[in-house]
């Protein structure tokens, strides 16, 4: 016993064990007093569907049953138990249909056999630490909520309609304890199953009652009892290899019984014989008590020295093989063959008759990753690998074409070229590590331009390393910064053909994101197995529209930006992502001075499901984003002032100092109606940062889009989108764009 207790899990166990026995024995003693025992099994089992429905659909278990148990708390609560209806019937239909769904839940799920008997019967030995943690802070709170409100759970217990005539609040202090009584359920199911939990809420309470007739005697007694089978039951449980939930079960059973026979043995005349013979009997068999934990050590101490003596072998092993390597290394060329004469007669030690050929000795393993010992040639080693992107889109513009490019500035130069066919974009990606915390990420791009030509250009070329003190990752030079979620993902990885509004104005015209030279610094905290924090700050030249970059003296007045973001995982296949960062650089103005301030704020949501049984088939996504924006403008004004010497009045230029607000946002929904087949649609609203006021309004543009993608494959996506959008400072306009999208080669890491 000495040795379990020195275990993590039987420490997880033995406090798990402790938590439900208190929470669940002191609830139970309010469900029998109400004479609704059957209740408890009735939540109970609400709350394994609800587990079922969680390992079915990748929810959080633990979130899922304390919502199934709390809301038929709740609707127990309501119920008029002096009814037509019978208390009884109401339970045993609520039974009925929550064990039918659950046995459903769990034959539609793949797994759910393999997974049934820990929802019904528990694994108290696996109680991961924040389950434990959960746990005893439910286990508290119900204790301070029970002990502060004792004498009015009695009340409405004992009798509530005399509570309700004396003025006192039954109906609210019966859904109180209606609800401590389902959070308790809850916790405990996750934590030690249904039989475990039913037996402890009802087990202890009916011995408690039998012993005592004082409520805080029940309790007392209720709790005593629970509290001390959980150690015994794990003891024997142990001891005799039986399973750990109906050996908790039948101990505390075992428990309330030998209690009552105490009881009754106390109240006997022969109560001193019974007590020899008790002592007698406990002095016969602490022998045999004392001979378990012997045997436990006997079978420690066997395993022991079988890993020993296995450890042994595999060091042999390596020995001979290291031998065999060495002695193939330096073996000397093979002798020439001898003259012909007679065969030399076999020796003792061979195995095989002169006739057959003996077998050729063991090949020598080789290391992996080996390239010349594979036959291949040493340099490959160096060569990095290589990936191949192709972007192409057909737009189709209807109404006046000629006007809105005018009105638009695209004549000068954008990355639209409307009822042509275009090559948005080819990328040749390298990747090589150069050790095994570094690598270098480059990426040569060429785009076809508004006049048809293609420009060539480094899109990124960067240094990423993540052997830095404080296990922070550093990331230098040329790349798309993280500031947002869009420029955090490739063009592959965002379900549209077109860049939103809001990316295209603050950004650049070609949509894509925020590119700069710098320096970047993150560092990912783990809050717990499925939450993480990532915090990150970047300084870089702003050379980038969003700061007039290109101009002289800009890149002097270096940008940065800071940003958090927070990952939780709500299920095996569903992730819930948010954050938030803010950016500052320098503009310049129409005279070229470069002492203008731009500021930038951004917020994201993010939600991914996927369906778990059919995850290929099945899922949804949402990207939510955000955009506030203030930048300083300078401009002129035409002022008429007064000239004494002239007596007429003289029209002159003065400089204006003001800032544009502006903000933008985009709702991204995308759902995967088929293996293949994904249907979106997209919601888009941004205010041009760089535009004084039209008619006094801000220039604005409002879209809406639908975007139905097929992909045949993992490299390839065939996607179309139909997008109107509106604008108050020029013509609406209706397109349709036809995208084709390839990758080949390794895959960027994108977000979740």
């Amino acid at each position: 016993m000495i040795e379990l207790l020195e275990q993590t899990f039987f420490q997880h166990a033995l406090a798990a064990g402790t938590l439900v026995a208190i929470s669940c024995s002191l609830v139970g003693v309010y469900v029998l007093l109400k004479r609704i025992v059957f209740l408890g099994i009735a939540l109970a089992q609400i709350a394994s569907a609800g587990v079922a429905l969680a390992l079915l659909l990748g929810w959080d278990p633990l979130l899922t049953a304390l919502a199934a148990s709390l809301a038929g708390a709740v609707g127990f609560s309501q119920i008029r138990w002096r009814g037509r209806a019978p208390i009884e019937g109401v339970l045993g239909i609520s039974y009925v249909l929550a064990a039918a769904l659950g046995t459903v839940f769990i034959a539609k799920n793949p797994v759910g056999e393999a997974r049934a008997l820990s929802v019904l019967f528990g694994n108290i030995l696996s109680v991961p630490r924040h389950e434990l943690v959960a746990l005893a802070l439910v286990t508290a709170a119900v204790t301070l909520v029970h002990l502060q409100f004792r004498k009015e759970f009695v009340f409405v217990s004992f009798d509530f309609e005399t509570a309700a005539a004396h003025g006192v609040r039954a109906r609210l202090w019966n859904l109180l304890l209606y609800l401590t009584l389902g959070v308790a359920i809850a916790f405990a199911i996750r934590s030690s199953g249904v039989l475990v939990t039913f037996a402890l809420l009802v087990v202890p309470s009916m011995g408690a009652r039998l012993l005592t007739a004082s409520v805080g005697g029940m309790i007392a007694a209720a709790v005593g009892l629970a509290v001390c089978s959980i150690p015994v039951g794990l003891a024997v449980a142990f001891s005799l290899d039986l399973p750990t939930g109906a050996t908790i079960s039948l101990t505390v059973a075992l428990l309330v019984g030998l209690a009552l026979l105490a009881r009754v043995l106390a109240r006997s005349l022969l109560r001193p014989t019974v007590v020899a013979g008790l002592v007698a009997l406990l002095a016969l068999a602490s022998p045999a008590l004392a001979q378990k934990p012997a045997g436990v050590d006997a079978e420690l101490k066997a395993l022991r020295e079988a890993v020993n003596d296995l450890k042994k072998i595999v060091t042999e092993q390596q020995r001979v093989i290291q031998e065999l390597q060495q002695s193939r290394s330096a073996a000397p060329a093979p002798p020439a063959p001898a003259a012909p004469g007679p065969a030399p007669a076999p020796s003792a030690l061979q195995l095989t008759s002169p006739e057959e050929t003996p077998p050729a000795p063991p090949t020598v393993p080789v290391e992996r990753g080996s390239i010349e010992r594979r036959g291949l040639p040493p340099y490959l080693a160096y060569l990095p690998e290589v990936r191949v992107e192709g972007n192409f889109i057909y737009n189709k513009t209807f109404g006046d074409r000629r006007q809105l490019e005018l009105q638009l500035g695209e004549d000068d130069g954008g990355f639209i070229r409307r009822d042509l066919l275009t090559i948005k974009e080819v990328q040749l990606g390298l990747r090589s590590a150069i050790d095994p915390f570094a690598r270098f990420e480059a990426t040569i791009e060429a785009e076809q331009n508004s006049r048809g030509d293609f420009d060539l250009d480094v899109e990124e070329a960067f240094l990423t390393s993540r052997s830095l003190p404080g296990r922070l990752a550093l990331k230098v030079g040329r790349f798309r910064t993280s500031f947002g979620e869009f420029n955090d993902s490739g063009p592959e990885e965002i379900p549209e053909i077109t860049s939103p509004n809001v990316i295209v104005n603050l950004f650049g015209r070609d949509g894509a994101g925020w590119l700069d030279t710098g320096v970047l610094v993150d560092r990912i905290f783990g809050i717990t197995d499925d939450q993480s924090v990532t915090l990150s700050g970047a300084v870089f030249n702003g050379d980038n529209e969003l700061f007039l970059g290109g101009h002289a003296g800009v890149a002097r007045h270096p940008a940065w930006y800071g940003r958090f973001q927070h990952f939780i995982e709500l299920g095996p296949l569903t992730g819930l992502e948010w954050g938030f960062g803010y950016a500052e650089g320098r503009t310049v103005d129409d005279l070229g001075r470069t002492d203008l301030h731009e500021r930038l704020v951004n917020s994201h949501f993010k939600f991914r499901y996927k369906e778990p049984v059919l995850a290929l088939y099945r899922g949804f996504n949402l990207l939510a984003e955000f955009f506030y924006s203030w930048r300083d403008n300078r401009s002129t004004q035409a002022v008429t002032v007064h000239d004494a010497d002239t007596s007429k009045d003289v029209t002159i230029e003065r400089l204006r100092l003001d800032t544009l607000n502006r903000y933008g946002l985009y709702a991204l929904a995308e759902a995967q109606v088929a293996r293949n087949w994904s249907v979106g649609g997209r919601f888009d609203y941004s205010q041009l940062p760089d535009r004084e006021r039209v008619n006094g309004s801000i220039p604005s543009e409002t879209a809406g889009s639908l975007i139905i993608s097929f992909r045949p494959s993992r490299f390839l996506t065939l996607r179309t989108q139909y997008t109107h959008t509106a604008r108050n400072f020029a013509v609406d306009s209706d397109e349709i764009y036809l995208q084709a999208l390839f990758k080949l080669g390794f895959e960027r890491p994108g977000p979740f």
